[in-house]
């Protein structure tokens, strides 16, 4: 749009011009009857475009001045410090060193005439005859330390049964004594007779308890168990009896009166 805009109106002055002049020349070829009419000059100059404004330069004094670049800025290290030196670390002291003490060496004994004798070779033979019978004199003394004597056969073997109904007695009496009936089994009219068994060793200790035939009640039987340990320990079997464990099976009973 801008390149056609000059050429147009070029163009339209052009043909502009042509017709006023046709037209002024037509005019002027016409009479004329009263007083000469005043005559408006055209030119181009008048359609043309005004031209542009000039672009008014304030002076150089009204110009406000550039404010100055800023200055860099350097920054200065700060100076080092200097820090006092670390006191001096105290001298360590010597240790005193132990004295050594020289021990005198002993000096050898003096052979005399009696320490020679014993030196001969017979004198050697005896000491080691002696020496030999005291060691077969410290043997004999430890084998009949080791040998334990048996103990003599019983002479009456009525006296071992006796011995045994005694101690068979005694521990069925410690029982009975130990034995406690239940509350709850009283309470519930419960009666019967428990067989328990058991082991007892040599120096009373009682193993293996348990129920051989159960009295149909089990606060019966665990009465029976009851009454046995506390027998446990108490009664060692006799030197007499050549036993290292007893085994024993004995019916406890319960009855209400």
């Amino acid at each position: 749009m801008r390149t056609h805009a000059p050429a147009f109106l070029i163009s339209a002055l052009i043909h502009l011009a042509l017709l006023l002049f046709f037209v002024f020349v037509g005019v002027s070829l016409l009479p004329r009857q009263g007083p000469p009419e005043e005559t408006l000059a055209i030119s181009l100059h008048m359609f043309q475009p005004p031209p542009p404004a000039p672009v008014v330069q304030a002076p150089e004094s009204e110009l406000a001045p550039l404010p100055p670049p800023p200055e860099p800025v350097i920054e200065i290290p700060p100076e080092p410090v200097e820090q006092p030196p670390p006191p001096p670390k105290p001298e360590p002291r010597p240790r005193p060193q132990p004295q050594r003490v020289v021990k005198p060496k002993p000096s050898p004994p003096v052979p005399t005439e009696q320490a020679k004798e014993e030196v001969s070779p017979v004198a050697l033979e005896q000491k080691q005859q002696k020496q030999q019978k005291q060691q077969k004199q410290q043997k004999q003394q430890k084998q009949q330390k080791e040998v334990t004597p048996a103990p003599p056969p019983m002479a009456d073997e009525s006296l071992l049964r006796r011995v045994e109904e005694a101690y068979k007695n005694a521990l069925r009496q410690a029982i009975e004594r130990h034995k406690g009936y239940p509350r709850r089994a009283i309470r519930l009219r419960q009666e019967g007779e428990a067989t328990v068994g058991f082991s007892i060793r040599r120096d009373g200790s009682i193993t293996d308890l348990r129920v051989v035939e159960s009295s149909g009640s089990a606060l019966l039987d665990r009465a029976a168990l009851e009454a046995v340990r506390q027998v446990d320990g108490r009664l060692p079997i006799p030197e007499e009896i050549e036993r290292e464990t007893w085994v024993f099976t004995l019916p406890i009973n319960y009855a209400l009166r």
